[in-house]
């Protein structure tokens, strides 16, 4: 185990958050309760002004893709496949969404799972989201 300096009670200190940080881009970090993207199986947000998506299929697995301000507006987790608000179709791949019958392709977002208390003791201002 390591010391924790100061317990954060907003979650249960073994509660799973998704982690989204760009290092390359900004030292600011972001949180999401893994409970809250389950019940929000597309969800919008930005870091450091920097449009993503995170799409949370039954099963509790995520994926964000940095998302040029396309919102998204259906994902069906059978198929990997995901609708923006224009219509269009995207195929979620592992590394990229794609646009369907074209070249265009929005990137994958880093981004993983860690347990609340030990991200919290790491980095004590992170943003959550729950």
């Amino acid at each position: 185990m390591f010391p924790v300096p100061k317990l954060d009670k907003r979650l249960q200190k073994k509660d799973e958050v998704l982690v989204i940080k760009t290092p390359t881009e900004t030292d600011k970090i972001i949180a999401i309760h893994s409970k809250f993207l389950q019940r929000k199986t597309i969800y919008h947000d930005s870091i450091n002004q920097t449009p993503f998506v995170i799409f949370t299929d039954k099963k509790g697995g995520h994926r964000a893709y940095y998302n040029q301000n396309i919102k998204f507006k259906k994902f069906n987790f059978t198929t990997n496949e995901a609708v923006d608000i224009s219509g269009r179709l995207w195929e979620l791949q592992e590394n990229f969404l794609k646009l369907k019958n074209t070249e265009k392709t929005l990137k994958r977002l880093h981004s993983y799972n860690a347990f609340w208390f030990g991200l919290q003791s790491q980095y004590p201002n992170v943003r959550l989201i729950k």
